[in-house]
């Protein structure tokens, strides 16, 4: 009875004070993974806001997660959250020596899996025409690129097929602002596959109507005409620039 008593007391300090680092790795080593979800979520919000090692122990925390029901139901939305943890482990000088040390491998590794799983999952939601859930799987997926993108450009160029559809999802989803952050990134790197005159026209009639910049709406078309000449929609705005 003594040693009942011992535990229960235990258990009402973990939930009674403040939620630590500590607390969500006892139940992570247990595989108390929902409790682990909320312990750690709450801790970095408090006192370990600023412990890589609770980013980390996150990211581990969401990977058992996407294989474990019932959030195994989700794998994509956990994957999501583990690029969050692992962007926010690397802030951090020490980040990337924790992260190999508590995942055994090297953290470009993880990145190259975040984003070929995240992309995967982007382009079924694709094909089921759920733009937000591809959109939100898409951008994970260009950030987790975006840092082997920094750490190797030769080995990890620029993923514009990636970033097209990001882009494309956003508008289906009705994210105007992170649609044109992607379209965006196309124009000004000059990508100009056949497929991305959309691009050049969605991009010109958001500075029209959106951004009100007459001057960047110009450039836009004019460097669309350059690989576009005879697109249709591109011409269709001829009358603005007159």
């Amino acid at each position: 009875m003594k040693y009942i008593s011992l535990f229960l007391l235990l258990l009402v300090q973990i939930t009674t004070h403040a939620q630590s680092y500590e607390n969500a790795l006892y139940y992570y080593e247990r595989n108390y993974i929902s409790e682990a979800i909320d312990v750690i979520n709450e801790a970095i919000e408090g006192n370990d806001k600023n412990n890589a090692r609770a980013y980390v122990l996150k990211y581990q925390i969401y990977k058992k997660a996407s294989t474990t029901a019932p959030f195994s139901s989700f794998p994509d939305m956990c994957l999501i959250h583990c690029s969050e943890a692992a962007d926010k482990a690397l802030q951090f000088s020490n980040g990337v020596g924790y992260m190999e040390a508590a995942l055994g491998y090297n953290f470009r590794n993880i990145y190259i899996e975040l984003y070929e799983d995240l992309s995967g999952y982007a382009r079924t939601h694709l094909e089921r025409e759920n733009y937000k859930n591809a959109f939100d799987c898409f951008e994970a997926a260009y950030l987790a690129h975006m840092v082997l993108y920094d750490y190797d450009k030769e080995k990890f160029p620029m993923e514009d097929n990636l970033t097209f559809y990001a882009g494309y999802s956003a508008i289906n989803a009705e994210k105007y602002t992170e649609a044109a952050k992607y379209f965006g990134e196309l124009v000004d790197y000059d990508f100009h596959e056949p497929e991305y005159a959309v691009v050049y026209f969605w991009m010109a009639k958001y500075h029209l109507l959106e951004t009100k910049n007459m001057q960047k709406a110009k450039e836009t078309y004019t460097k669309g005409l350059k690989y576009y000449p005879n697109n249709e929609d591109l011409l269709s705005l001829k009358s603005y620039f007159e």
